[in-house]
């Protein structure tokens, strides 16, 4: 290691000469290094070292006098203090590369800058300059255009310039910030191509206008790939082109689609807002024929759709196809769910396990718009509209659910369809009338096959739909999906215990296409529930019936699953473990009444474990005014392993139920049986 001293010596010498000349320092340290070596093979003497601190005093003092004899160890000069060094006037002193030299200054005009370039007359010219030279993996902030994002200075020119100058990579709003743009509309303009991939983020601030709820705060217009993430939007939100979006955990007012139809494209596809409190409704514009603004593909996922007239406002006739909302609160409506202002084309929109006040059901005449609910129900908040009684059975009285509804303490039950056959999948099987005619017909209407009644006799005849005894006591819906084109004065009622309650769906009535009409009936549980459909005497009476349910609760479900006692073909399970013989089903049966099944058992035995077992049969069955014929006809019997045979199967009757028996041929079986078909 040197010694002390000659450490000190360069301390001095870095303080007094820094990066001026670094030649001049390394001249410096290399005589220092030769009067006071490292090694011990001189002596350092008090001569040495006086010698040594010459040469860095001479050092210093050439240096002290380049910069106009006034340089001090901590460079405290004054420029007053700097000699001229031979500049002339408008020059300054460069490093050339070997030494300080008079150079010109760059004057005023067009300067250049790390590559910007051009009249800079402004804030706006450097803004929108500097922004066309950013890397567009970074962000930019409104702040880098001059955005304030206090809450009162006006900020409407510096966010536009940024959104003008910026059209992919990162936009951050900073939190907390408030940014507010007076009278106006931001315009967020792609060009609806994929190179506009921009994400805006604003987690913590907001854009805040005095605008009315008829003028946009912001338009995004033929926007492609764009993300809002995190950002407050008080005020409206116009879409006019917006494909493939984006939309997280925003707040945001009353969203418009097509309402402006700025551009020949102006539709809003493949686009999904998730975890947004959405306040003031949806307001879907889907022009004319001639000028389309379709709404397509499009869905809401845990979204709060709260606080106006309608949630979802329909407007034009053109196409809004495949809307979705995935457990969204649509509740907080003064009105109802849904405005659809006319007749559109081709239209659907899906409610998946949402939720709203329980007084508002689907549009009782849907204008061609076909609404799907699976899994929907009221919300249960007290402070909504609807009350909600508690029954014994843990469920709720008010409950509007199909598919399974949202569970809690809801009985499944409660989900289903009550009426035989009401999704006609069997065509007129329980379907009792005395039409002139009753044909199904398939290939068409909602669920690709409805039921045609005509007549135009002289006498009133019915139909009627039978539902299974009601479950619960409270409220039920009603939902009829038909059409009346002979457009006669046809008769809708609901039956409770044989005594009609009149009910009568005017838009099935005046409707020449299928249309969706609902209604509702209190029952008491164990109730027996029929839907009837009377003729009008002496006229050509045609009718279309393509659905009937019963749902409990006020609001019914277009698709709910059929009650497992409703379904025309129908399936069951059991379980059986023994070694003698034991019952696996047991069928009512009454007078005139049928059945006809298929028991599938598939067999495990604990003594041989290596053995397996499979047995299929059908099952036959009828009941006259005086006698029973039942049978049953093994299709498959297979057996594995060390089993020396394979169950048997036989059928018994007593007081009108028909039993399925199994019988083990070696020893303990345990079976598990799934019957399938028509029965009780």
């Amino acid at each position: 290691m040197k010694n002390p001293l000659i450490l000190m010596l360069g301390i001095v010498l870095a303080c007094a000469i820094p990066s001026y000349a670094q030649s001049t320092q390394s001249e410096a340290q290399a005589a220092v290094d030769s009067l006071l070596p490292s090694n011990t093979s001189k002596t350092i003497t008090a001569a040495r070292l006086r010698q040594a601190f010459t040469k860095t005093l001479n050092y210093a003092k050439t240096i002290q006098n380049t910069l106009g004899g006034k340089a001090n160890l901590t460079h405290g000069h004054a420029p007053s203090e700097l000699t001229q060094s031979g500049a002339t006037t408008g020059q300054v002193i460069k490093w050339n590369g070997s030494t300080w030299a008079p150079s010109a200054d760059v004057s005023a005009g067009t300067p250049t800058w790390g590559g910007i370039s051009g009249t800079l007359s402004n804030q706006a010219d450097l803004s929108n300059r500097f922004a066309s030279k950013l890397d567009t993996g970074a962000f930019v902030t409104p702040e880098m255009f001059g955005a304030v994002g206090n809450g009162v200075t006006n900020d409407r020119v510096a966010l536009q310039n940024m959104f003008n100058a910026y059209k992919k990579g990162k936009i951050a709003f900073l939190r907390g910030k408030n940014y507010f743009i007076g009278a106006g509309t931001l315009t967020v303009k792609g060009s609806g191509n994929e190179q506009n991939a921009l994400v805006i983020e604003g987690y913590g601030a907001k854009i805040t206008s005095t605008n009315s709820a008829t003028t946009a705060t912001i338009l995004f217009d033929d926007c492609m790939r764009t993300s809002v993430k995190g950002l407050e939007i008080d005020g409206t939100c116009d879409f006019d082109g917006w494909y493939f979006g984006n939309m997280e955990e925003c707040y945001l007012k009353r969203l418009r689609f097509g309402n402006q139809n700025l551009d020949t494209i102006d539709e809003t596809y493949w686009s999904v807002w998730r975890r947004c409190k959405i306040a003031n409704g949806i307001y879907i514009h889907t022009g004319t024929a001639g000028d389309r603004t379709e709404f397509n593909a499009n869905s809401f996922y845990d979204c709060n759709i709260w606080y106006d007239t309608y949630a979802i406002h329909l407007y034009g006739n053109q196409n809004a196809q495949n809307c979705n909302f995935y457990n969204c609160d649509l509740s907080y409506q003064t009105v109802g769910r849904m405005e659809i202002e006319q007749d559109v084309l081709d239209s659907q929109f899906n409610f998946y396990s949402c939720y709203w006040d329980d007084d508002f059901s689907i549009p009782v005449n849907t204008n061609n718009v076909v609404v799907n609910t699976y899994g929907f129900g009221n919300n249960p908040n007290s402070g909504n509209i609807g009350s909600h009684a508690t029954l014994n059975t843990g469920s709720q009285n008010d409950v509007s659910s199909s598919y399974g509804g949202r569970t809690g303490s809801r009985v499944p039950m409660s989900s289903y369809n009550l009426i035989i056959n009401g999704d006609l999948k069997s065509g007129k099987s329980n379907v009792n009338a005395d039409w002139t005619s009753v044909a199904p017909i398939m290939g068409g209407g909602l669920f690709r096959n409805y039921l045609r009644f005509s007549d135009n006799t002289a006498t009133i005849k019915s139909a009627e739909w039978k539902a299974i005894k009601a479950p619960f006591t409270g409220y039920y819906a009603v939902t009829v999906i038909g059409r009346n084109v002979g457009g006669t004065n046809v008769v809708f009622s609901n039956v409770v215990n044989n005594v009609d309650v009149y009910y009568n769906p005017v838009s099935v009535n005046d409707a020449t296409d299928f249309v969706v009409s609902t209604g509702k009936v209190f029952l008491q549980a164990g109730d027996e529930y029929k839907f009837r459909l009377y003729t009008q005497a002496s006229a050509n009476n045609v009718v279309d019936i393509a659905y009937v349910g019963l749902t409990f609760g006020r609001t019914g479900g277009l698709t709910a699953v059929s009650h497992p006692e409703a379904g025309s073909i129908k399936t069951t399970e059991s379980y059986y473990e023994g070694a003698t013989a034991g019952t696996l089903f047991t069928l009512p049966i009454a007078v005139n009444e049928r059945i006809s099944a298929k028991c599938t058992c598939y067999g495990a035995d604990p003594t041989y474990p290596d053995g397996a077992t499979f047995n299929e049969s059908v099952i036959v069955a009828s009941r006259s005014d005086t006698q029973y014929t039942y049978s049953i006809t093994p299709q498959t019997t297979l057996k594995t392993g060390a089993i020396s045979a394979a169950p048997s199967f036989s059928l018994t009757e007593s007081g009108g139920v028909i039993s399925v028996i199994a019988t083990p041929a070696d020893g303990n079986i345990r079976l598990t049986c799934e019957l399938k078909g028509t029965f009780r």
